[in-house]
């Protein structure tokens, strides 16, 4: 019997021995450790964080025409840029919002009421339904030749686009063309001839001989 517990000390001395050439500690109660000083794979998932980051693409633009009056009675085009491809509704929304402070001291104004409001645009074909608020209705005569003109230019500047109806609230309406006959039948650009910028005169170029020689 004595003999077997002497085995047994030689054997807890020799592990004893072992354990203190590895260089572990020894603690005679749990102890708790820091985050830092475990592996990282036994670490809570939780612990850990992520983070990603996320680059927004600037939106593609185009530019288009809308169409004003010039002080020579014509119509004259402007840029706006516009979201890419072109669209009607954003052509017309350019429109309406009126000319710039650069427009208005080239002398460029808008027959269009202010306050008009786009509440949608259809396609039947080449022909595009405009439809407007209540507040369009309020030139007449000439005045509101000139806006159907400025409408009907600036959707036929929209690739694909050749004529227009107009709509209030909803229900297509009779309007001018450029001879004052009501009609509900698409317009064009041939429909106000005498409106047309192409008639603007050419810049002169001087002369030979003259000055700017």
């Amino acid at each position: 019997m004595r003999a077997r517990r002497s085995s047994l000390l030689v054997v807890l001395t020799v592990l004893l021995a072992t354990v203190a050439g590895c260089g572990i500690d020894l603690d005679d109660e749990p102890r708790r450790i820091s985050s830092e000083n475990v592996p990282f794979d036994l670490l809570d998932p939780s612990t850990t964080t992520s983070s990603t980051t996320t680059t927004e693409v600037p939106a593609a633009t185009t530019t288009t025409q809308i169409y004003l009056l010039a002080a020579d009675g014509l119509l004259a085009a402007q840029n706006r840029s516009v979201p890419a491809p072109v669209r009607v509704r954003d052509a017309i929304a350019a429109l309406l919002d009126g000319p710039t402070s650069l427009d208005s001291r080239l002398g460029l104004r808008s027959s269009i009421p202010t306050g008009t409001r786009l509440l949608g645009v259809d396609r039947d074909g080449g022909t595009a339904i405009i439809d407007l608020s209540e507040e369009f209705v309020g030139p007449v005569g000439d005045e509101l030749k000139i806006a159907i003109a400025q409408l009907v230019y600036t959707a036929t500047a929209v690739p694909g686009v050749t004529g227009v109806l107009v709509a209030i609230e909803g229900e297509i309406r009779e309007v001018p063309d450029g001879e004052g006959r009501l009609t509900t039948d698409p317009l064009g650009r041939e429909s106000f001839p005498q409106l047309d910028p192409a008639q603007a005169a050419p810049p002169q170029q001087p002369q030979a001989g003259g000055p700017g020689v």
